[in-house]
């Protein structure tokens, strides 16, 4: 239950920070807004995909990721 509240909150967040850098004048043509919706949805995974990967030992990449994620919110 606290995982999902989490994740929950965490999406929220992520949902709200890339609406607004969307609606920036600059992300309104096609080919930069779907670079610009990707680029979000590998910054909203890269936190979780860190903590999974520092299991499976993986620490450099999960290193990497981590500070990616922590960062961008």
């Amino acid at each position: 239950m606290f995982f999902l509240i989490v994740l929950t909150v965490w999406t929220g967040l992520n949902v709200y920070a890339g609406w607004r850098l969307l609606s920036f004048p600059f992300a309104q043509r096609p080919l930069p807004r779907a670079v610009l919706v990707g680029c979000l949805v590998l910054l909203w995974v890269s936190y979780l995909l860190a903590r999974f990967l520092e299991h499976a030992g993986i620490d450099g990449v999960a290193r990497a990721l981590e500070w990616t994620g922590a960062h961008w919110l």
